[in-house]
C-alpha cells in the first residue's frame, strides 16, 4: 500500500497519484481549527491488503485530532460553461465529499486513492508538536507525520455575517420528527453548534415558511390570531426560544424570512392564521394574492411594527438582516418598488439586503444592503458600492464556486477575495437542501447532489452538510469553508498589526473575481506571506 500526507487545498481523487510526501509542516494560530489528508492506495491484491484498516495516532497534539473518512459521492456529469482544465475528476465517477466517523469495517478497491480527514483542534498555548499517523493492513504499518508549530496569537472573531441557509423544513422531514416538539429542538441544536463551528454567525429565521424555490413544508416561528377579521395579534414563544437557542450556540446575526414571493415581489407569502391560540389554521391569503394588496398590506402594519418591537425587547434589532424578495431582477423592478415603498412606509428603519444582479435596486434606493452574485460583484465595485457577494448554480466560467468538479482551491480562494474586495458578508442559499428541486420530496443526498435538476443546478450546489443519524455530517467542502474564513481572519489579523494597506499589497494578484491565479500553490503562498507579517511583531 502507498500512504501519504497532504494538507487540505487537493482533493484525493479516486483517479489521484500517490503522493511521495511522509512529513508535512502546518502552522496555526492559538485555539485555530485546522485540517490534513492521509491519503492511501491500495496496490496488491485487494484480498490481501484491502481493509479494513486500523488507523491510530501518536504524538504531542494527538490528543487535539479526530479522523474520519472521506466517503465518495457520484458525479454523474461535469459542470457546464467552465473551461475543462478549470475542472477536475472524471464524469460519470465518484468524488470524495461526505466525512464519515464509522469506517472501521470498510473495504477498498486497489489502484484506487483513498482518504482520512484529521481534524485539528489547537490549544490555547503556543509552541511546535507533532502527530504521527499509522495505518496498519494487518500485514505491515505505514506511518506519516505531521509537524505543526502554533502562533503566540488568536485569530480575530469573524467581523461581517456569513449565511448559509438553514432548512428547518428539512431538519423535521428527514428525521420525521414533529417541527418545533422536543426532538425537533433537539436535533436544531446539534446543527446549530455545526454551523457554528463552520464559522457561520448568522442563522436564517422562518418568522414564516420560507418563500424559497417551490413547495415547502409549514415551518412557521410566529403565531398569527386573527380574533376579529382583519385585526392582528401575535405569539412570540417559538420565535423566542430560536433566538435564545441560537445565541447560547454562537450566533451573532439573525437573517429574517423573505416577506414577499422569490424573483420580484410580487406575491404575499403562505402565512397560517388561527381565530385563537392552538385552534385550526387557515392560510392569511389565498394564493396569488397581490403583495401590496389591501389584504397583505393590512397584515404588514400590524406585523411589522410588533416585530420590530419584539426585536429590540430581545435586543437584536440591530443585528437581523431583512429581505423582501429573493433574486429580483430588472423585469422585476417596478412589482418590487412598489413593495419596497409599502414596506418603508410601515417600516422605515428596518434596511433590505438583497440577493440582487442588477447595480439599479441600490441606484434607486429601493435596496439598502446589495448582495449581487459574484458574476456581477466587479461593476458594484466600479461603481463603489459597498456589498456582501454571493454564488449559487452560477456563475461558472473562471469564478468561485463549490462544485464537487471544482477544484478546491476555487473554493478556498473566496476567503482571500472577501477581503481583497472588502466585501461586507456573504450568503449561499444551499446548506442542507436535501429535497428534489421545488418540491418537498427528500433525496438521498449520498446518490443525489444536484436537487435531481442538472444541468441547472450542479453537483454540490444544493447542500454542504449530510444528515447523520443523529446530527449533522460534515463534508469536506464544509470544512474549507471553515478554512476560507479563517484565511479572511488571518488578513484581517495581519491588517491589525502591519497596516491593510501591506496585506493588500499581497493579492495584487487577485484583479477580479474570475481573475487570480487558479492554482493552490497561491493560497498557501498567501497565507504563509500573512503569518511572515505576524510573526515579525509576536
Amino acid at each position: 500500500m502507498q500512504v501519504w500526507i497532504s494538507d487540505s487545498l487537493e482533493r484525493i481523487l479516486p483517479e489521484s497519484k500517490s503522493g511521495s510526501n511522509r512529513q508535512l509542516q502546518l502552522v496555526g494560530l492559538l485555539c485555530q481549527v485546522i485540517s490534513l489528508q492521509i491519503g492511501f492506495r491500495p496496490v496488491k491484491n485487494p484480498a490481501e491488503n484491502a481493509g479494513p484498516y486500523k488507523i491510530t495516532l501518536n504524538g504531542g497534539f494527538a490528543k487535539y485530532c479526530s479522523v474520519r473518512l472521506a466517503g465518495l459521492v457520484p458525479l454523474k456529469d461535469h459542470s457546464t460553461f467552465s473551461p475543462s482544465n478549470l475542472l477536475e475528476g472524471y464524469a460519470p465517477g465518484f468524488v470524495p465529499d461526505p466525512l464519515l466517523e464509522s469506517f472501521e469495517e470498510e473495504r477498498f478497491e486497489k489502484n484506487r486513492s483513498r482518504s482520512y480527514w484529521v481534524t485539528v483542534r489547537l490549544p490555547n498555548q503556543s509552541g511546535k508538536n507533532n502527530i504521527k499517523v499509522t495505518i496498519d493492513d494487518g500485514t505491515k504499518k505505514y506511518s506519516v507525520e505531521a509537524i505543526i508549530r502554533i502562533l503566540p496569537a488568536k485569530l480575530p472573531k469573524l467581523n461581517i455575517p456569513v449565511t448559509h441557509w438553514f432548512y428547518s423544513d428539512a431538519i423535521a422531514d428527514w428525521y420525521k420528527v414533529e417541527p418545533f416538539g422536543e426532538e425537533y429542538w433537539r436535533l436544531v441544536e446539534k446543527y446549530f453548534k455545526n454551523l457554528v463551528d463552520h464559522n457561520q454567525n448568522t442563522i436564517y429565521t422562518p418568522l414564516f415558511t420560507p418563500p424559497l424555490d417551490g413547495k415547502k413544508r409549514i415551518i412557521q416561528l410566529v403565531d398569527v390570531i386573527e380574533s376579529v377579521s382583519g385585526k392582528y395579534t401575535f405569539g412570540w414563544g417559538r420565535l423566542r426560544k430560536w433566538v435564545k437557542l441560537a445565541k447560547a450556540c454562537g450566533f451573532e446575526y439573525f437573517e429574517m424570512t423573505h416577506l414577499f414571493s422569490q424573483w420580484g415581489a410580487k406575491y404575499a407569502i403562505n402565512i397560517l392564521v388561527s381565530k385563537q391560540k392552538g385552534g385550526k389554521l387557515k392560510p392569511l391569503c389565498k394564493k396569488q394574492t397581490e403583495g401590496t394588496g389591501k389584504v397583505y398590506r393590512n397584515f404588514l402594519q400590524q406585523f411589522l411594527p410588533a416585530l420590530i418591537k419584539f426585536l429590540k425587547r430581545e435586543n437584536i434589532f440591530n443585528k437581523c438582516i431583512f429581505h423582501l424578495s429573493d433574486e429580483p431582477e430588472m423585469p422585476h423592478i417596478e412589482q418590487y418598488r412598489k413593495a419596497r415603498e409599502m414596506f418603508r412606509q410601515i417600516a422605515p428603519e428596518i434596511k433590505i439586503t438583497e440577493a440582487l444582479s442588477s447595480i439599479e435596486f441600490h441606484r434607486q434606493g429601493l435596496v439598502d444592503n446589495p448582495v449581487p452574485n459574484i458574476g456581477a460583484l466587479s461593476d458594484f465595485i466600479k461603481n463603489g458600492v459597498c456589498t456582501w457577494t454571493y454564488y449559487c448554480c452560477g456563475p461558472r466560467l473562471k469564478f468561485p464556486n463549490r462544485f464537487l468538479d471544482f477544484p478546491l482551491y476555487r473554493l478556498r480562494i473566496l476567503g482571500l477575495q472577501m477581503f481583497r474586495f472588502e466585501l461586507q458578508g456573504f450568503l449561499h442559499w444551499g446548506g442542507n437542501y436535501w429535497y428534489r428541486h421545488g418540491t418537498t420530496e427528500l433525496i438521498d443526498p449520498y446518490l443525489v447532489n444536484d436537487g435531481a435538476y442538472w444541468p441547472v443546478w450542479f453537483a454540490g450546489d444544493t447542500f454542504v452538510i449530510y444528515p447523520g443519524k443523529n446530527g449533522a455530517i460534515d463534508s469536506l467542502r464544509w470544512e474549507v469553508y471553515r478554512e476560507l474564513f479563517d484565511d479572511y481572519r488571518l488578513l484581517c489579523l495581519a491588517s491589525q498589526v502591519v497596516g491593510k494597506e501591506q496585506v493588500m499589497k499581497l493579492l495584487t494578484e487577485i484583479r477580479k473575481p474570475d481573475d487570480y491565479p487558479q492554482k493552490a500553490d497561491y493560497i498557501r503562498h498567501i497565507r504563509s506571506s500573512a503569518i511572515r507579517l505576524i510573526t515579525k511583531y509576536l
